[in-house]
């Protein structure tokens, strides 16, 4: 009987398993637009129930999965457990997903890790541009900066607040969110300085008519808030095959609930 030879030739993959660069971001079905859920596409990835706004990979629990944004460690990933993501696409460059194995340099994330670069914002001239959606309203502006650099400008705010108070429902527990992105990029890349973060609020509307069952008249006052703010300064330079970078960063963070 004549044997059949069969040769398989090909390069190994190397990089990160899961990539998804701005294109991919917009495009990515059940995404919205938004950097942070459309991760939860991918292969391995799962959001955990409202309320929680972690992102479980493999199984593991939420707390085991870590965000990074340009090398620094995001606290918070999502506005009130999903509605939306603490940055917006557009200040997004690409989003890595390392589910399991990760390098050593993202200490305690067994589950895995999302690496988010923010986008380099164009220095020939200055730009403006607005979002307007059902749940929130957003602006950026990029344009040139010190050391032949340039400047990118972000800030969005949720209205559900706004509405639900005008519509004087009897009821109702009143979300707002806010984040903003300050972004500033030295010419030749070496130097990188952000400033970033989230502000959530929660209020509760208190009703004066117990027709409906529920009698909130003795709540006079119910404020749930959770924020956080983080400054950081990348220095990266790059010497033949080897490279150095260094992330130095700080932050604060603030949760506390109020009733009165």
């Amino acid at each position: 009987h004549a044997s059949e030879v069969i040769h398989v030739s090909g390069h190994a993959p190397s990089g990160p398993p899961l990539h998804l660069d701005t294109q991919a971001i917009r495009t990515q079905p059940g995404a919205g637009n938004d950097v942070l859920r459309a991760l939860q596409s991918l292969p391995g990835a799962a959001r955990t129930p409202f309320g929680m706004g972690g992102l479980a990979l493999r199984g593991t629990a939420p707390r085991d999965t870590k965000v990074y944004l340009d090398g620094i460690e995001v606290p918070l990933l999502y506005h009130f457990g999903g509605l939306a993501s603490f940055l917006p696409t557009t200040a997004v460059d690409e989003v890595t997903l390392e589910p399991g194995g990760a390098s050593v340099r993202y200490g305690r994330g067994l589950g895995g890790v999302a690496i988010v670069t923010s986008r380099t914002g164009r220095p020939d001239r200055w730009r403006t541009g607005g979002e307007l959606s059902l749940i929130h309203a957003g602006a950026v502006a990029e344009g040139p900066g010190p050391l032949k650099g340039s400047w990118l400008i972000g800030a969005r705010r949720s209205y559900f607040d706004a509405i639900l108070e005008a519509a004087s429902l009897d009821l109702a527990l009143a979300p707002r969110y806010a984040d903003a992105q300050l972004r500033w990029e030295s010419g030749d890349g070496r130097w990188m300085a952000i400033l970033f973060g989230s502000d959530d609020k929660l209020t509760l509307i208190p009703s004066d008519d117990s027709s409906g069952g529920i009698d909130t008249s003795n709540v006079k006052d119910f404020v749930y808030k959770s924020r956080f703010a983080r400054l950081g300064l990348r220095y990266r330079a790059v010497r033949g095959a080897t490279s150095i970078v260094v992330v130095p960063s700080v932050g604060v963070d603030d949760v506390n609930a109020r009733a009165n």
